[in-house]
């Protein structure tokens, strides 16, 4: 019941929130317009696009329910979701093509190499004052949603072998997992300044994926992706360790 009673009073602060903030709340329901159209219009192709149609009312939710984050890190509100959320959102929509695209390997590579790189510009426009506190969560969500499906989508096409995908999939599942015990074992939120970044990683990653759909390329793109997770399980280790002593 505390959960349930914590969900539900979760749910009447963030659309006060967008109550709030009509501008924008009206912005976020134009991008997430988009985001159905788009969808919508990929299901009059293929019965294969209904569970994007799924994904998006998933990403919708996370949105509009997370209006009032978009702030500065001191607290003050940004009058529009601003560039880097945008990158952000759009990346969002594409991760349910990724499994759409197994027959189509340009396509596949063009897509994931198109996220890498509004990745960089999010990241970027981010640290250099554009960012809020609802990009530094969504962010990586986006991001782990997006490269575990696209491993899970390259594998299924037969680009990489299985137990590379869920190497991929390790890779940024254990931070999850590695985040709430350190959470349950600490009883204290993680310090954030002892992770991290995987950045690196994440993109050795996703170079490794956009060449290993491509015939030519497909040999180096396996080896990047493995040499990519196993760097980012090495950062989530190192940053573990950091929190331990950070916290004692």
């Amino acid at each position: 019941m505390a959960w349930i009673a914590f969900l539900v009073e979760s749910f009447r602060r963030s659309f006060e929130d967008a109550r709030l903030r009509p501008d924008l709340l009206r912005e976020a329901l134009i991008w997430s317009a988009a985001g159905g159209a788009l969808w919508i219009g990929l299901t009059t192709l293929t019965t294969d696009a209904l569970w994007g149609l799924a994904w998006w009312a998933l990403v919708v939710t996370m949105l509009l329910t997370h209006v009032g984050m978009v702030e500065s890190d001191d607290g003050s509100y940004r009058a529009s979701l601003g560039v880097p959320n945008a990158l952000t959102v759009a990346r969002a929509w594409t991760v349910a093509a990724l499994p759409l695209l197994v027959g189509a390997p340009w396509a596949f590579a063009t897509l994931v190499a198109a996220a890498t790189v509004s990745d960089v510009m999010d990241g970027y426009l981010a640290r250099a004052g554009a960012g809020t506190r609802l990009g530094a969560h969504m962010d990586h969500g986006v991001d782990t949603a997006f490269t575990i499906t696209a491993g899970i989508s390259a594998a299924a096409a037969g680009w990489i072998p299985w137990w590379l995908a869920w190497v991929v999939v390790a890779r940024y599942a254990l931070p999850i997992f590695g985040l709430a015990v350190l959470y349950f074992w600490t009883a204290t939120q993680p310090p954030r300044d002892a992770f991290m970044r995987g950045r690196v990683p994440g993109g050795v990653v996703l170079l490794g994926l956009t060449l290993a759909a491509l015939d030519a390329t497909q040999l180096v793109g396996a080896v990047l992706i493995g040499v990519g997770a196993i760097m980012g399980i090495a950062t989530l280790a190192a940053s573990g360790m950091r929190s331990v002593r950070v916290g004692t």
